[in-house]
């Protein structure tokens, strides 16, 4: 891979990942309302080290717009994109930098800013994999299409297909306002 690859390879995953899940968001309407966050969440951690609260930049991901927002305040989304995520490293504990050290890198982060963790991750030439907690895993009501429960991780993960064709909206989306009265007489 040339020099600047890989970075590149990465905000290009974050960029198609932005418009499937804003697809998702928006039943098919808008590509647009997530988008890569600055500095892939960079910008949220350097500016936490000053005591400024950027919490809604946290993750890769960020929302644009108000269909995006019921996720973004509830998930921080992390993405990944590698040669090989050395997927046998979760049994064998082996490796680092995978998705081990990148799930509990995470699960840090979420517990900074007091969301929930979606892990998204592809290897090259395998199918994009979807990581959640176990909240997560409820909220989104995916108990009966996580594919591998990884206990010691508490981590969950199915194909991000899966993910988009039965992960819920309903717990996510706040309740529509009611009419408080009649403006007819």
């Amino acid at each position: 891979m040339r020099a600047g690859g890989a970075k590149q390879k990465g905000n290009q995953f974050e960029n198609n990942t932005s418009k499937q899940l804003s697809l998702w968001l928006t039943e098919g309407k808008r590509e647009d309302v997530l988008i890569r966050s600055q500095n892939s969440g960079g910008r949220a951690t350097m500016l936490s080290y000053s005591g400024r609260d950027f919490r809604s930049q946290a993750g890769d991901i960020c929302s644009v717009e108000a269909e995006g927002m019921w996720l973004t305040e509830k998930f921080i989304l992390e993405c990944k994109h590698y040669a090989d995520l050395y997927v046998e490293s979760l049994i064998f504990r082996t490796r680092k930098d995978t998705i081990l050290e990148h799930w509990n890198k995470l699960l840090k982060e979420c517990k900074t800013y007091n969301k929930l963790p979606i892990y998204i991750a592809k290897q090259n030439n395998k199918p994009t994999l979807v990581g959640l907690s176990f909240p997560g895993v409820e909220l989104l009501k995916l108990q009966d299409h996580a594919e591998v429960h990884i206990i010691y991780l508490g981590l969950y993960i199915l194909p991000l297909t899966v993910f988009l064709q039965k992960a819920s909206l309903i717990n996510l989306k706040p309740p529509k306002k009611q009419l408080l009265f009649n403006l007819r007489k």
